[in-house]
């Protein structure tokens, strides 16, 4: 998304993207039964990239970072506290004696698990499918499909590649549907299956989920998470990998200050200020995804919402900037849904 745009740019990670590995796309379109409604950034572009290409780039920012260590191929087998610092050992046998670990290791975060900061399972199990195909765009935008407790986001991933992605609720199974998968779900929009017709498959299907993970608290003691590791609900917004950009920031300005005020394991109470940042941060996604989230499972209110938005552009725009973070000031989004009234007004008396 274009906050997260702007954070990476921060880190110097456009020099190393190659301009065929990416696409631009200028804001998000909703498709439902009918309905179609376009809500373009006032930011400017978000980044399409496949997550290999991401992690590649940053990977090479990283090894330009003098004074950054890189190990490759290895895997952390587990931590254990000791004499007030952190026992980290790898899979190759060797451990190393750290003050401060930082959780920034996904969805299903080990270290949240090791450092005893797992919460209880969220209320909704949903889950995620994706799949890249070779084949030129059609769209600048990324295309949200709605159809009652599953959805579709296709996203322009470059010049040639297309991303296809799933997500659903676990009861979302019908009684026509042989399995749940790529292809069953696939089979619930038909115009999309059209329009991937001329696309050859890229690489197999992934899959990811429980979506929807929470964390007693984004730090402990010697330990902070970030990214999903710090809680996560869902990709509804597609705000991941802005928000761990986001929250990156304000981690490095807690941890920096933490190291320096004391020579051993940062207490807890050293580290809040992130803590405090993490929630902020989140607090338009969490308010954006739970209503999405509501709406998902309602295709007839989907419906009259997108009939709304298709209506008031504008309420589209200055929506999307709330999604990121951006707070917009009240005079546009009075003069936004004085519009939308407007118009659905005009609309009903035709």
């Amino acid at each position: 998304m274009p906050s997260g745009v702007a954070h990476l740019r921060q880190l110097g990670i456009e020099a190393f993207l190659a301009p065929d590995t990416y696409a631009r796309f200028y804001g998000i379109r909703y498709f439902t039964n009918g309905g179609l409604a376009t809500g373009r950034f006032a930011e400017g572009p978000g980044w399409g990239m496949t997550r290999t290409t991401l992690s590649n780039a940053m990977y090479r920012r990283a090894l330009a970072e003098p004074r950054l260590s890189v190990l490759e191929n290895v895997r952390v087998a587990g931590i254990e506290r000791s004499q007030g610092r952190w026992v980290v050992g790898l899979c190759t046998g060797k451990t190393f004696w750290v003050r401060l670990l930082i959780g920034a290791d996904g969805l299903h975060s080990p270290v949240r698990r090791w450092a005893g900061l797992s919460g209880p399972m969220g209320p909704r199990r949903r889950w995620g499918l994706r799949r890249h195909f070779r084949m030129r765009p059609w769209s600048e935008y990324v295309e949200v499909y709605w159809g009652g407790g599953v959805e579709a986001y296709i996203t322009p991933c470059g010049p040639n590649c297309v991303d296809v992605a799933f997500l659903w609720d676990e009861d979302q199974k019908r009684e026509d549907d042989d399995a749940v998968g790529f292809d069953t779900f696939l089979r619930r929009f038909p115009a999309l299956g059209t329009l991937l017709l001329p696309g050859e498959p890229l690489d197999t299907v992934r899959g990811a989920g429980p979506l929807w993970q929470t964390v007693r608290s984004p730090v402990a003691d010697g330990v902070m998470l970030v990214g999903d590791a710090a809680g996560y609900i869902d990709a509804i917004t597609g705000e991941g990998i802005s928000l761990a950009l986001a929250q990156t920031q304000a981690l490095t300005d807690t941890a920096v200050s933490a190291l320096k005020t004391t020579k051993d394991m940062p207490p807890v109470a050293l580290l809040q200020p992130y803590a405090r940042a993490c929630r902020q941060i989140g607090r338009p996604y969490r308010l954006m995804t739970r209503s999405l989230l509501a709406i998902s499972r309602h295709p007839r209110i989907a419906d009259r919402i997108v009939d709304l938005l298709a209506h008031g552009p504008d309420v589209f725009q200055t929506l999307l900037s709330i999604n990121m973070g951006y707070l917009p000031t009240p005079s546009r989004v009075a003069v936004s849904l004085a519009r939308l009234v407007w118009k659905a007004r005009k609309e009903s008396e035709k």
